[in-house]
């Protein structure tokens, strides 16, 4: 079979509005680069595809409420990987809509990546690239990670207080496994003393004193943090010298 026709069928059974990349067709990419490049912008010139942007496409479908275009989760998913792989995953103030402390919707998407510098928003999605403090991002830590982040942007918060989102992230830290703690742990690591110190002090309330002696350990013993919480939620928060 023609590389044309089994490009065609394959995108015939593709959802109109899906993103399509080169990743969608793996063998075809690997075995004839340029023969399916050129049979992809043949598909564009007809109007079965429509270029969303270098490398990437959408198929094509009129409806009575105009052209059906991908869906901002299809766009998303589009910038937080590249064949196949994750580059980054959703950060920032979304994390407070994610575990549900917060429900302002943030107006830019904040996506964390280990080189942000080379990252471009999407047409339709505003988004802004902050640097990711552990450099392999994959499927299994992506959730940790977002909740190391929001001890890390817990200052900028929106329509809830420090003191709230780390009562409600010592609630989801105190669900997780001894082995899922020392994963956490290995993580935090790599962020910010601020970040390192808010999650020692709750994994130090909860129990978990070699892990947090780890992370304290790794602190400035002169630094303090000033974050704004409550005494009645974080005990010890002297302690970790957070004021």
């Amino acid at each position: 079979m023609q590389i044309y026709e089994q490009v065609k069928r394959k995108v015939a059974r593709l959802k109109a509005g899906r993103l399509i990349t080169y990743n969608d067709f793996k063998e075809l990419n690997k075995e004839s680069p340029q023969a399916l490049a050129k049979t992809l912008q043949r598909l564009v010139e007809n109007g079965t595809l429509v270029r969303q942007k270098k490398g990437v496409f959408y198929k094509a479908k009129k409806t009575r409420f105009g052209e059906l275009k991908p869906t901002d989760n299809e766009i998303l998913k589009s910038m937080l990987l590249k064949n196949g792989k994750y580059t980054g995953y959703l950060s920032g103030l979304a994390v407070y809509l994610l575990f549900k402390i917060s429900t302002q919707v943030p107006n830019e998407t904040t996506i964390a990546t280990p080189d942000p510098s080379k990252k471009k928003s999407s047409n339709r999605l505003a988004a802004k690239y902050v640097k990711s403090y552990v450099k392999k991002i994959n499927k299994e830590n992506i959730y940790y990670l977002q909740v190391l982040d929001a001890l890390r942007f817990i200052k900028k918060a929106q329509d809830t207080s420090p003191t709230n989102v780390i009562s409600a992230m010592t609630k989801i830290i105190d669900s997780f496994e001894s082995a899922e703690i020392k994963k956490l742990t290995t993580y935090a690591l790599q962020y910010p003393p601020s970040t390192k110190a808010m999650y020692g002090a709750i994994i130090d309330s909860l129990g978990y004193k070699t892990y947090a002696s780890i992370i304290k350990e790794s602190l400035n013993p002169n630094s303090k943090y000033s974050i704004g919480i409550s005494s009645d939620q974080l005990p010890n928060k002297e302690e970790w010298r957070i004021q």
